[in-house]
């Protein structure tokens, strides 16, 4: 197992436990669009919204006159996800969280934003982030297995 497919396991079983999320789908089994993870939330004025996870290991940079491979990459998976609708209901990602165990840096986080013509929104989670999402969640997953 890639230290990847170990970050996604956690996530996704944080976001299962989670009961603001409606749905959890691993798209890693077969053709992902993109993502990694697709989750479905009730947001704030009742309405279904569809989010995806795209889940890096490494750390996303590029300078100030060069993109990366992994921007490159990056762009170009999140095209994909955000033209492709997903199953059950067949509906389109209404944002998408590039998230990563390791670093973002400004020059990437810029690069990605401008390419996002006819992109919804994009989320960016880092390290920092990422460890409090972590060791939040863990922490009440590991209380509801208890009960």
């Amino acid at each position: 197992m890639t230290k990847e497919d170990r970050l996604r396991k956690q996530i996704k079983e944080i976001l299962e436990h989670d009961p603001t999320i409606a749905r959890v789908d691993d798209r890693c089994s077969g053709i992902e669009f993109g993502v990694d993870l697709v989750f479905e939330r009730i947001d704030v004025f009742g309405a279904l919204r569809e989010y995806g996870i795209q889940i890096k290991t490494k750390n996303i940079k590029s300078t100030k006159d060069r993109h990366s491979i992994s921007v490159k990459e990056i762009i170009a998976q999140l095209a994909i996800a955000f033209g492709h609708s997903f199953p059950p209901d067949g509906k389109h990602l209404d944002a998408v969280y590039v998230v990563t165990n390791k670093e973002i840096n400004v020059f990437a986080h810029e690069d990605i934003l401008a390419a996002r013509v006819g992109f919804r929104e994009i989320h960016f989670i880092d390290k920092q982030y990422l460890n409090r999402f972590l060791i939040e969640g863990n922490a009440k997953v590991s209380v509801l297995k208890k009960k």
